[in-house]
């Protein structure tokens, strides 16, 4: 089941309220998919690249935590990053945990905006 906001007014007082509708995944994603053509390919893709994007920061991720990407690398990174924002760069010990940071605040971010430009 799917719930979608919808805006009413409310007929004796002619004050606005939202109500929850609630549909059926069939049902809203019929209204809302191309099923052929130009316009479905540009939704697969759409789609394609926002899993490959988040796939990307996980192995990113994982690799930092993990050790896996050397911490003079993930240091060299970061204090080119900080200095062209000018913000000051994080000691050796806490090179890993502050990429790991930025990784999160780049998802959340990139997230974010991807869901307010689809309402």
């Amino acid at each position: 089941m799917v719930w979608q906001a919808e805006t009413m007014v409310d007929d004796r007082t002619s004050t606005p309220f939202v109500r929850f509708f609630v549909g059926t995944e069939t049902s809203i994603a019929a209204s809302s998919i191309p099923t052929a053509g130009p316009a479905r390919l540009r939704v697969m893709l759409q789609m394609a690249s926002i899993v490959a994007f988040h796939a990307v920061m996980l192995l990113l991720g994982l690799g930092i935590a993990s050790r896996a990407i050397p911490e003079a690398f993930v240091a060299n990174v970061l204090g080119y990053l900080h200095k062209t924002i000018g913000i000051t760069t994080p000691s050796p010990e806490q090179v890993r945990i502050i990429a790991l940071i930025w990784i999160g605040a780049t998802v959340l971010i990139v997230d974010g905006c991807l869901f307010f430009l689809s309402l």
